[in-house]
């Protein structure tokens, strides 16, 4: 798996109490092992934090947009025709 296979989630979440505690009675459902609840989401005006530190960690552009975006539209535009 490399960058070409990541996409940041785009969920909307109206109403965060419930979801963590939906998903702290159900940790058994999910893959990862996270050590703090999921209790903060990431805000549109954060993205170019995402994309700066996308970029700290040596992702060329063409990894960078796939992880932003571009990946999902390659992905739909296989799938959906």
């Amino acid at each position: 798996m490399g960058p070409e296979h990541v996409g940041r989630g785009i969920d909307i979440v109206y109403d965060v109490g419930g979801f963590t505690r939906f998903f702290e009675g159900n940790k058994e459902k999910y893959w990862a092992d996270y050590e703090e609840p999921l209790t903060a989401f990431l805000q549109p005006e954060q993205l170019r934090e995402v994309t700066e530190g996308l970029l700290k960690r040596d992702y060329a552009e063409s990894g960078e947009r796939g992880i932003l975006g571009e990946n999902y539209l390659r992905v739909v535009r296989a799938v959906w025709r």
